[in-house]
């Protein structure tokens, strides 16, 4: 996600004093702390408010999200407001009665699962009533599922005005237990960012 962000956001030239971020099936929040680094990075993220809603199955998952999300604004001295919806994605609502004029759809390695996708069409119905600029980030490894989702959310964002894709090869240090050694890993990672104006 930091990566997705660096390449395709300028969050310096025009900063929003509220923005909203919405992270589907959040798991831990990854997505979200990546972005609230990122703006914290770029100088802007204490002149904004972020209102964040975090869409995910498992009770103990959010639960972390939110802690995590809480004590990194406490440390970079984000204002935000979180709220949580315990559900599938199935089930997601978008809130569309809010002050911000900026908001980001965050789908971090979720794309690849079938039953997301089979939600996807229904969410970018919601996405596009999100009046404003809105910003749907999406990343996932190159799994032959992940291209599926990632063709279905081009189909179904057919509104976006803007659209970037990329893959990137990331190595990273991991660390295996049994044989007691490090070892140097490279993934392939998809990522997709769109832009669209609702009014």
């Amino acid at each position: 996600m930091q990566h997705l962000l660096s390449e395709t956001l300028d969050f310096t030239s025009n900063a929003q004093e509220n923005i909203r971020v919405v992270d589907y099936g959040c798991g831990q929040g990854v997505a979200t702390l990546a972005l609230m680094d990122h703006l914290t990075k770029k100088g802007v993220a204490q002149q904004s408010s972020l209102e964040i809603h975090l869409i995910e199955p498992s009770k103990v998952s959010l639960d972390i999200a939110k802690l995590l999300i809480e004590r990194l604004a406490k440390v970079y001295g984000i204002q935000v407001s979180i709220h949580c919806q315990q559900r599938t994605l199935d089930n997601a609502l978008i809130p569309l009665n809010s002050e911000c004029v900026e908001t980001f759809h965050l789908l971090s390695n979720v794309i690849d699962i079938e039953t997301v996708q089979d939600t996807l069409p229904n969410l970018a119905k919601q996405m596009k009533s999100c009046t404003g600029k809105n910003f749907l980030l999406a990343t996932c490894p190159k799994y032959a599922n992940a291209q599926t989702g990632f063709r279905i959310l081009r189909q179904e964002i057919d509104f976006a005005e803007n659209f970037y894709d990329e893959c990137w090869d990331m190595t990273y240090q991991m660390y295996r237990v049994m044989q007691a050694t490090w070892n140097q890993h490279t993934s392939t990672q998809r990522m997709a960012m769109m832009s669209w104006t609702s009014s």
